[in-house]
Parts: C-alpha cells; structure tokens; sequence
C-alpha cells in the first residue's frame, strides 16, 4: 500500500495478507545459499504474498530468520523495517 501499488488487479484465486511469520516446512536447494532450512521460523513481507492462508509461497531472497522468542508482533514490525529502509 506504501508503494501505491495495492489498486493492481490481483489474479484469482488470492488469499489477502502482506506479511507472514511461521516455519519452513519445505525450501529448495536456492534456498540454502540464503542459510534458509526447514524447520527455521522466518518472516516475510510482499504485497500479494497471501499471509492469511494457512501455507505459502516466498522467494528465498524475501525470508528474513526471525528468532524464537521474539514475539510474532515483533518480527513483523522488524520485517516491515528492513523493507522500508
């Protein structure tokens, strides 16, 4: 929405939600060059990510580690800083 971008048409079907923090259950091999496993807790942010489904999709180089004990709340606010700087 920051980057007036959110008014684009969105191919269906679509689940809303920019941001999702949870667990990699399954990466690529890419996903290694950016020290990404499964089993690791991650961050992501990415206008038409679809953060309110119960699994997703993301490029490597958009996942951020996020560490256990930090609140979800948290994280998201991290990730949202990263992007915006």
């Amino acid at each position: 929405m920051r980057r007036n971008t959110f008014f684009k048409a969105t191919p269906l079907p679509h689940s809303p939600g920019t941001d999702a923090i949870g667990t990699v259950h399954v990466c690529g091999d890419l996903a290694h060059k950016y020290g990404i496993h499964a089993g690791d807790r991650v961050a992501v942010l990415s206008p038409y990510l679809g953060g309110n489904s119960r699994y997703i999709t993301a490029f490597s180089h958009d996942v951020v580690k996020v560490p256990r004990e930090l609140d979800a709340v948290e994280a998201a606010l991290a990730i949202r800083e990263k992007v915006d700087n």
